[in-house]
């Protein structure tokens, strides 16, 4: 009986180890170096890196980078053999390729983990439960498909008047968002990635207009981030909430932050599970974000605590560097990509050294939440300082009461609570910023962020860090602040109107019009309207030709001067003059336009024409005409659009001259326009 009972004993431990051996694991394959190519400008390895990122993470590279640093081997793919020779191993399958740390993850059983781990090109395999460590390299990444930059929104963006916010008012007015809403900036021609448990997006009302560029599902491996049959009801709802913030459209309802960027959309996040191998997804999507050319990575995750007690993080681990996830965002920030991450909510009771990675990380900016007013933390924000004693959190934002959209339904809108949803707005306030400044780094983007920020002295910076940032500050501080061009018919002329702002005096203002079948660029001047900040002009429609025209804005203040679009990411950016049609940027309400607005002088053929040019010689203004038979008209503004000369000119062929010291005109700037029944001219003047 005995025997029988140790006969048992014995077979159920070995079957019990079987069991254990061919149980499969997530695995970390580290490799020695990226295979025997030299990497150097101009070889093939260099090529083939290069052709992993699009030209909007390229030109986004240069603001950080030198042309002849833009790649280095940790930006090579992984060298293709041996991937080929791990995965054609019985049992491998392959889930995740990390290029910059040079490894990949395999999910096998352990058996099978030590004959890959026998391969001589493998420097280590690991439990992705392990904490990991980076290996130094010497010196094909998975290649997904590079994702166009134009994406159709189904809802215009022009002509839908004033926007109509409902009770998502207040999360954006805390900071300081609607009043460049009302100036037609909702984040244009920016790419911003979201990292969460996966985006319902198709079916919400809200996020009709929302301009996707691509999405992808590193759980699953493929590009369908809404719930799929293997996940679990609550998958999408997450992510869903949090992009509504954002991208969010839906008149009377919910007005995300920064609705016209575009977006791209990793589902990195396992609902059911609380693993580190969801924090190896997090780095793979960074790398995907950044090689499509984000601008902003925002993510409302966070990594401390592990289903496994032995693979979760300790206070001492949050120092930065160590997080798989804080490591990735740091290398992203380097990279010239803007990181955002939620603080957490783990600072119930006041606890301090709560945050999560990658809220620790050194370059990303951590977001706590604020209740409603502003002011007072919300009781759960997690607080700071980190390991290596860096003052975390960094800014913060609504984080109660925030209105999101509903899941379930393709109408319904909700409220929630979290850092999660302060993040997200934040976000939001970056995308209008960089909209508005593509050409400025990560780290000039957080030094505005962080000096707008309004934060009471009573509250330590361990707890909210510097507060709630007001975008109208941040903008300033960067310097002229331009909008996208309206332009709308008024009789003969089309109507162009920019808004314009400066903390310091504005010297010129100036529109550019290129034509499609002629390079040459026409240069006009716009004065202050009756309703600032918009600068308008009225061109005659003639002028157009019936064509449609290309355009841009140059400003310039006493400090510097700037022009938008900036054409700093690749194809030269423009305004699109459409002649005889209204195109009014969507959330200007068209009774805040200007009523009035200076001619242009576009003239450019002078036969037959009232002015061959304007000189200025000291304070002499000479009008040089010819083969006019009619009467002109010599006006002379001030900066703000006031008239203060106006003269009828009844010669009809000679030099019209204006001593200006006779006008006892102050110093300043001053625009002179002549015009009559055919042509027009102007000429900014400094006296």
């Amino acid at each position: 009986m005995i025997l029988r009972l140790i006969l048992t004993y014995l077979i159920v431990c070995v079957l019990c180890s079987l069991s254990v051996l061919s149980q499969d694991y997530p695995w970390r394959v580290l490799f020695n170096d990226k295979g025997p190519e030299k990497f150097s400008v101009g070889t093939q390895l260099y090529e083939r890196t290069r052709a992993l990122h699009s030209e909007r993470a390229i030109q986004r590279r240069l603001k950080v980078r030198k042309e002849s640093e833009l790649f280095t081997i940790e930006d090579a793919p992984l060298y293709t053999p041996y991937l080929q020779q791990i995965t054609s191993i019985k049992g491998v399958k392959k889930l995740l390729e990390i290029r910059w740390q040079n490894y990949i993850v395999i999910r096998c059983d352990s058996a099978t983990a030590k004959t890959v781990a026998s391969l001589q090109f493998v420097k280590k395999i690991e439990r992705t439960s392990v904490r990991f460590t980076p290996l130094a390299t010497k010196v094909q990444a998975t290649t997904f498909p590079l994702a166009s930059t134009e994406f159709p929104a189904i809802v215009s963006q022009h002509n839908c008047g004033a926007l109509r916010y409902g009770t998502s008012l207040n999360q954006l007015e805390m900071l300081g968002i609607p009043e460049f809403h009302s100036l037609g900036m909702m984040g244009q021609n920016t790419l911003t990635a979201f990292f969460d448990t996966g985006f319902r997006w198709k079916s919400h009302a809200s996020l009709n207009a929302a301009q996707i560029i691509a999405e992808y599902d590193f759980i699953q491996n493929d590009t369908i981030t809404a719930n799929q049959e293997n996940d679990v009801p609550a998958q999408d709802d997450h992510g869903s909430v949090v992009l509504s913030t954002v991208a969010g459209f839906q008149q009377d309802s919910l007005i995300g932050a920064a609705p016209f960027g575009s977006f791209l959309l990793a589902k990195t996040e396992d609902l059911p599970t609380e693993t580190r191998l969801e924090e190896e997804n997090y780095a793979a999507a960074v790398e995907w974000a950044e090689s499509r050319g984000t601008d902003i990575i925002s993510s409302s995750l966070g990594y401390s605590r592990m289903d496994n007690t032995d693979e979760s993080y300790s206070y001492d681990d949050m120092n930065g560097s160590l997080p798989i996830v804080s490591r990735a965002v740091n290398d992203a920030v380097k990279r010239g990509v803007l990181c955002i991450t939620a603080a957490g909510n783990n600072g119930s009771g006041e606890r301090d050294s709560t945050i999560s990675s990658p809220g620790d990380a050194d370059s990303v900016i951590t977001v706590a939440g604020v209740i409603p007013n502003g002011v007072n933390v919300v009781g759960f924000s997690s607080r700071g300082p980190t390991a290596s004693k860096v003052l975390k959190p960094d800014l913060a934002a609504q984080a109660t009461e925030v209105v999101m959209m509903r899941t379930g339904d393709s109408l319904g809108i909700r409220r929630g609570s979290g850092t999660s949803f302060a993040t997200p707005l934040t976000a939001g306030f970056a995308t209008i910023l960089l909209s508005q400044f593509p050409e400025i780094t990560p780290w000039q983007a957080k030094k505005a962020m962080f000096a707008s920020a309004e934060k009471h002295d009573s509250i330590p910076h361990k707890v909210l860090g510097y507060g709630v940032p007001k975008l109208k500050k941040a903008m300033l501080a960067l310097g002229p602040v331009i909008s996208q061009i309206s332009s709308y018919p008024v009789g003969n002329y089309m109507r162009i109107v920019a808004a314009v702002l400066s903390q310091s005096p504005i010297i010129s203002v100036e529109l550019s019009i290129i034509f499609a079948d002629d390079n040459t660029e026409k240069i006009i001047t716009m004065l202050p309207g009756d309703k600032l900040p918009f600068y308008a002009v009225d061109i005659p429609i003639s002028f157009f030709n019936g064509k449609n025209a290309r355009a841009y804005i140059k400003v310039k203040d006493n400090k510097q001067s700037r022009n938008f679009p900036c054409n700093y990411a690749g194809e030269p950016l423009f305004h699109i003059i459409e002649v005889n049609q209204e195109k009014i940027v969507c959330g200007i309400a068209k009774e805040s336009l200007p009523s009035t607005a200076v001619i242009a002088g576009v003239n450019t053929n002078y036969t037959d024409t009232i002015t061959k040019a304007i000189e200025i010689h000291g304070d002499i203004v000479t009008m040089l005409r010819q083969n006019t038979s009619s009467d002109s008209e010599c006006t002379i503004y001030d900066i703000l659009g006031n008239t203060v000369y106006h003269h009828i000119i009844n010669d009809n062929i000679g030099n019209f001259s204006l001593d200006l010291g006779t006008l006892q005109l102050s110093r300043g700037t001053y625009i002179v326009t002549v015009r009559d029944q055919v042509s027009f001219m102007s000429k900014v003047i400094l006296r």
